[in-house]
């Protein structure tokens, strides 16, 4: 595992002079490898020992009851020679049973695990075709027609996520939930986003709030409470049902290695090319991708490693616009761009926004100013809910952020970064 993340961040590691310490930390754990197969083997060839020696202790004991057979006159010469070799050819099959044993026992520990992962529940959104298939023919020989008739039809739409003035389209209720049982993340969490209603995260980093967001996404399920999705409680629900409302743009635009135009359409493989360039346009990626010699149809590289972060961004939106999900999540969708990034790209998530129930997590007070509602979470508890101008005077989190953003002491950015917000200059002009 170390291994790996090195090769996959080596630029981290080259531009911080630590490919001797690597190589170090590397062959340590090599060591720790081959002092544990060492006592592995001593054991292995150990039992080897016995086991060849039991067998040549019991083919010594036929052989010798054939010389005295012989010697005794019940045999003759001719009759121990054919017996001596007959045992002889049984002596081989015998030895590669005792080795069959062994590899049995081997293979017996390895697939402990193995069967163990086995026995999980399958999530919801694995189709029955592809799950008949899977145990007819084992999980990596699946014929590609099965796999084909195996791809889920889209989820059709919820009812209530498209009205307004109706039943909330997001509603936690009394909500609580750990990634430990015995270590609650979140407490009693109520909450509520309408249709096309904005509504901001907002709290220190551990506070709580992308742990809803992937409640939200049916990551994981509450520990205690109810959580509705267009007046659905989320136990009644499939996960395709479930993310299938919910379009994520998060901090880490994650690309895959391909073209722009496989990566737009990732949540709609079947969408047409106009489709894909009318969400480029409207996610103000279309310039610079057209830009691009070979335009949509560009290889970006493992991780989208050929685009900058605002242009790997863009495309995010772009795919999340594509997806056109009712529930919009930005998960600190701007918070790791410069300022004219960012600024490329919030045009684009406010054209997402239209006609959408968002919920924020941002860490720049411009972003979330323009929101109709904030929640302020306080070590996994709601603190106050109200809107920018109610909570700005209100004592309570919010609030102090303002002053902290205004302030230029060394103190007061400190706190501010306790929180995860950016106090630059451009965001205090924009405020």
């Amino acid at each position: 595992g170390r291994f790996a993340e090195v090769i996959g961040q080596v630029k981290v590691v080259k531009s911080f002079v630590s490919e001797l310490r690597e190589l170090r930390l590397f062959q340590q754990h090599f060591a720790e490898t081959v002092s544990v197969t060492k006592e592995q083997s001593r054991w292995w060839h150990m039992m080897d020992i016995f086991r060849m020696a039991g067998m040549n202790v019991v083919f010594f004991a036929i052989y010798l009851v054939l010389f005295l057979q012989t010697l005794n006159g019940n045999f003759t010469i001719g009759d121990m020679v054919l017996l001596v070799q007959l045992v002889a050819m049984a002596k081989q099959p015998a030895t590669m049973m005792s080795w069959m044993v062994d590899s049995a026992q081997r293979a017996a520990a390895g697939s402990r695990e193995y069967f163990e992962a086995m026995e999980e529940l399958e999530e919801a959104t694995v189709s029955p075709v592809l799950l008949a298939a899977s145990r007819e023919y084992g999980p990596s020989v699946i014929p590609e027609q099965d796999v084909r008739d195996a791809i889920p039809d889209p989820p059709a739409p919820l009812e209530g996520c498209s009205r307004p003035g109706g039943t909330p389209v997001v509603e936690f209720e009394n909500v609580t939930f750990g990634y430990d049982v015995d270590d609650p993340v979140i407490h009693d969490v109520s909450l509520t986003a309408g249709f096309n209603e904005k509504v901001a995260l907002v709290g220190e980093s551990g506070g709580g709030k992308s742990t809803l967001v992937n409640l939200l996404l049916g990551l994981y399920r509450p520990s205690s409470g109810t959580l509705r999705v267009c007046g659905h409680d989320i136990a009644e629900l499939s996960a395709a049902q479930l993310r299938g409302m919910v379009g994520v743009v998060f901090q880490d635009a994650a690309l895959f290695s391909g073209t722009i135009r496989e990566n737009i359409a990732y949540g709609r493989p079947d969408a047409s090319d106009a489709e894909i360039e009318d969400a480029a346009r409207r996610a103000n990626a279309d310039g610079f991708i057209r830009a691009f010699p070979q335009g949509y149809d560009t290889v970006i590289g493992e991780r989208g490693l050929r685009l900058s972060g605002g242009q790997k961004q863009r495309v995010a939106v772009a795919r999340a616009m594509l997806k056109d999900a009712p529930i919009l999540v930005l998960d600190e969708a701007t918070s790791a761009l410069d300022t004219r990034a960012e600024r490329a790209v919030q045009a684009g998530l406010e054209e997402l926004m239209v006609g959408r129930t968002t919920l924020v997590i941002a860490h720049r007070l411009s972003t979330i100013a323009s929101v109709d509602t904030i929640v302020t979470l306080s070590e996994g508890r709601v603190d106050e809910i109200g809107t920018p101008a109610e909570l700005a005077v209100s004592g309570g989190i919010y609030g102090e952020l303002l002053r902290l953003t205004a302030s230029s002491s060394a103190e007061d950015r400190k706190r501010l970064r306790s929180f995860g917000f950016h106090g630059d200059g451009d965001e205090g002009d924009e405020e």
